[in-house]
C-alpha cells in the first residue's frame, strides 16, 4: 500500500522473559525503526474499544506489510507488546488489523495504539 505521510517511529521491543525466584523478569530490550502513518481515531472507533482504553489517547498506525511486524502481548511466549515512541510519548499496541490480503495497492496493517499513562508506566 502506498501510505501517505509516513514518518519514522522508534519501537521498543522486549525479548521473552522468565521467572527468577518466583518473580517475572523481562528479557533484553532492543529498538527498531518503522515507517508508518499516524492517524487519530474517530469518536465512533473509540467507542468500540474496551472501556479501559476509551479515556486514553488512542490512534491508528498504518504500516506497510513488508516491514517488520509489531507484536502484541503474548502470554504463552512470555513477551510484552511492542512500545511505540512518538514525540517522547510511549504507546502500547492494543489491537492489530491485518489487511494484507486486501486486493491491490491498499494492503496494510493497522495497529491500534494507546498512550501509556504514568500509572501504567510505574507498573512496568
Amino acid at each position: 500500500m502506498t501510505i501517505l505521510d509516513r514518518s519514522a517511529l522508534t519501537v521498543q521491543r522486549v525479548a521473552a522473559g522468565s521467572f527468577t525466584n518466583g518473580r517475572f523478569v523481562d528479557g533484553a530490550s532492543s529498538s527498531l525503526t518503522v515507517l508508518g502513518s499516524w492517524q487519530p481515531m474517530s469518536g465512533r472507533a473509540r467507542e468500540q474499544l474496551p472501556e479501559l482504553y476509551r479515556t486514553r489517547e488512542t490512534a491508528k498506525l498504518l504500516c506497510d506489510p513488508t516491514q517488520t511486524r509489531l507484536s502484541p502481548v503474548d502470554v504463552a511466549a512470555k513477551t510484552r507488546q511492542d512500545v511505540i515512541v512518538r514525540a517522547g510519548r510511549r504507546y502500547e499496541i492494543i489491537a492489530i488489523e491485518d489487511w494484507t490480503d486486501h486486493a491491490g495497492p491498499t494492503a496494510h496493517i493497522a495497529y491500534t495504539v494507546a498512550l501509556i499513562d504514568a500509572d501504567e508506566e510505574a507498573r512496568r
